[in-house]
């Protein structure tokens, strides 16, 4: 007999001599009535175990309560009747039906609304997550297991083991499985070089975006960026500071009410008002080459200012920006001087049209590559600094990009909108825009002399450090809007137009850009999908400005905005991966299909292959070698022209001695 705690009673196998033939013909009824893999599983699990001393069968069976198993007419049931047949045959069942259909699932991380949409939907889950319930058996499992319980989970989950799973929610570095099935999967692959949710990727894809810009369609409007890796991207990002400093002189001058009063016969800068005109050269020679204009005979002959010119043109300039001095000159110098800065900014305008949010504080904002939720972001205005800081922090690889020194301010509060789009490849690449969004908004009132993270960066994960400050009472206590109360406030502000003629189209023109520069480096896998978060700011003129896009952004309900518009976003999302590629005309939500690029399959380089065969009687092939009984030896000439090489010839097999060969 057994001495396991955890087993019922000991069946006596049919050798032994107190086995009872009707007892077994009662339990091999039962165990036949079951599916053809139950015995198998019996077997290996451990609630059917075998006590090798005294070789009988210890076994445990539970009554289920769902579905119920008492025994059938004319049949002895069982005593102690422990492990659980039928609710194991109810549960295998649903797992073959599940795999036959491909509704099993796998989740990882925590995303409740996308594990109940797919549960709705009649899909099982094979868990990937480890518990204290994975370490029992599974007849302690179906034994507790009762309706949605974790016990029943955890029992399925055990079933689903052998199967793949055909909708896979997943992170970024977790290895891929199961390809073969080619399963629903949450991540698009792309080389990194375009992976725009990188910051150095996005940058790569707007510089590429001009081959894909389509007028009114695939448009991008993003802030000046440099990279900080190499000595030439610094070499670039300088000579782009040099020029923001010219343009922010003459910017400074052309927005004073009376320019006039720049200028003083006693000024403060002595003889230094030929900055102005310095500034001015710099800037109409950048121009010429942006537009071709110079001759190749003419570049040579321009005048590259050195680099101690620049030193001292940066210093004074910052004196009658930053520090209220004023300009020595006579009246003659002073209109002179004048006379060339509107025009030259008109011409700006057009070349750089970031020139109507860059401002004259030349406020540059650094931020590493790969981290996100603000890590490592800081805002300077002196190159020295900014190299300073990069090299500090030399593990980490930077760009640099230009501060938006002229966002749209909500009651003198900055803010960004969270926008969501949707990436799905089936039989093309379909890019889906989410009609919903919501506003962030700093703690801070927004001031350009203050260059703290609590002024500057609405980032969630930031702004919930800091108390909100003395702000006007019509803002949020959570720092978050709704688009219902953005619109509330356009309408306020007579622009309760702009958000669906202006804001929302140019959003889209963003995004269907830079989708389209990272195609050619995208692994087109079919079924796969991938949700993104992107952070626009506005311009003064309500010029949305691509800032970053995530991947894996966060759904998490942190405030009550983001609790009622990140489950509808996941619920929406099944809508569009799974009930649309079934159904045509199922909803998709509040997704909008914004774009399509048709793509097919690479053919096949053996179109049209056939393999033809004819059957071969098959002969005894040692009969009909020893009757030929040939033993001449064999001669092999090789191809390269060694010599003769002479075989032994067979042994024979009865005498066991060699036959005597006569040599040829």
């Amino acid at each position: 007999m057994s001495n396991s705690k955890d087993f019922g009673r000991t069946l006596p196998t049919k050798k032994s001599p107190t086995s009872n033939n009707a007892y077994w013909d009662n339990t091999s009824r039962i165990i036949n009535d079951s599916f053809s893999f139950i015995s198998y599983d019996l077997k290996t699990d451990d609630s059917f175990k075998k006590d090798t001393k005294n070789k009988n069968i210890v076994a445990k069976v539970v009554t289920p309560s769902l579905p119920h198993s008492s025994p059938a007419p004319g049949q002895k049931a069982w005593r102690n009747e422990t492990f659980a047949y039928e609710r194991y045959k109810f549960y295998k069942t649903k797992v073959i039906e599940a795999f036959h259909q491909k509704k099993i699932f796998t989740i990882r991380g925590n995303y409740p609304q996308v594990r109940r949409a797919l549960l709705q939907r009649g899909w099982l889950e094979k868990s990937v997550k480890e518990d204290s319930l994975q370490n029992l058996s599974q007849h302690r499992l179906l034994k507790y297991a009762t309706d949605g319980n974790m016990y029943e989970k955890a029992a399925v989950s055990r079933m689903l083991s052998q199967y793949p799973a055909y909708f896979v929610w997943q992170f970024k570095n977790t290895p891929e499985t199961n390809n073969y099935t080619q399963p629903y999967r949450n991540r698009i692959k792309r080389a990194r070089s375009l992976d725009f949710c990188t910051k150095e990727g996005l940058l790569s894809c707007i510089e590429n975006s001009h081959w894909n810009t389509i007028e009114g369609i695939a448009e991008v409007f993003t802030p000046k960026t440099h990279r900080l890796t190499t000595k030439t991207d610094i070499h670039e990002f300088e000579h782009d500071y040099r020029l923001t400093q010219c343009l922010s002189l003459l910017t400074f001058i052309n927005e004073q009410n009376d320019p006039h009063e720049l200028f003083s016969n006693t000024g403060t800068v002595s003889a230094k008002v030929s900055s102005i005109h310095f500034a001015v050269k710099q800037i109409e020679e950048a121009i010429a080459l942006k537009l071709n204009e110079y001759l190749d005979s003419n570049i040579t002959d321009m005048l590259i200012p050195t680099d101690y010119e620049w030193r001292r043109f940066i210093e004074d300039s910052d004196k009658i920006i930053k520090q209220d001095m004023k300009f020595s000159a006579t009246k003659e110098e002073e209109n002179r001087a004048l006379s060339g800065v509107a025009k030259t900014l008109f011409s700006a305008k057009k070349v750089w049209p970031t020139l109507q949010m860059d401002g004259y504080l030349n406020i540059w904002i650094v931020k590493p590559y790969n981290k996100c939720r603000a890590f490592g972001i800081a805002l300077m205005t002196d190159f020295t600094k900014i190299i300073a800081y990069v090299r500090k922090n030399c593990q980490l690889r930077y760009i640099v990009q230009k501060y938006i020194e002229r966002p749209l301010l909500i009651y003198k509060t900055k803010f960004d909108i969270r926008q969501y789009f949707l990436i799905t490849l089936t039989d093309a690449i379909n890019i889906w825009m989410y009609q919903d969004c919501y506003l962030r908004f700093s703690s801070q009132e927004f001031a350009l002399t203050d260059l703290r993270e609590a002024v500057h960066l609405t980032n969630n994960a930031v702004q919930s450090k800091y108390a909100n400050g003395k702000r006007d009472q019509h803002l949020p206590t959570e720092n978050m809007w709704t688009l219902m109360e953005f619109e509330n406030y356009l309408t306020s502000i007579d622009k309760g137009y702009i958000w669906n003629e202006k804001i929302y189209p140019k959003m889209q023109q963003n995004i269907i850009a830079v989708v389209l520069s990272s195609l050619e480096s995208i692994d087109l896998a079919a079924n796969t999908f991938e949700l993104y978060g992107c952070d626009f700011m506005l311009t003064t003129n309500f010029d949305p400005v691509l800032i970053e896009i995530n991947a894996t952004p966060d759904m998490s309900p942190s405030t009550s905005v983001t609790a009622r518009i990140c489950p509808r976003a996941l619920e929406d999302l099944v809508k569009v991966v799974i009930d649309l590629p079934s159904d045509p005309t199922a909803p998709t939500g509040a997704f909008e299909l914004i774009y399509k690029v048709p793509w097919t399959k690479a053919p096949s380089y053996a179109q049209g292959l056939v393999v033809q065969g004819k059957s071969v009687k098959l002969t005894n092939l040692r009969k009909s070698l020893s009757s030929k009984r040939d033993f001449s030896p064999i001669i092999i000439n090789d191809c390269i022209n060694l010599k003769n090489i002479t075989l032994s010839p067979p042994r024979c097999k009865k005498r066991g001695r060699r036959r005597k060969v006569a040599k040829q």
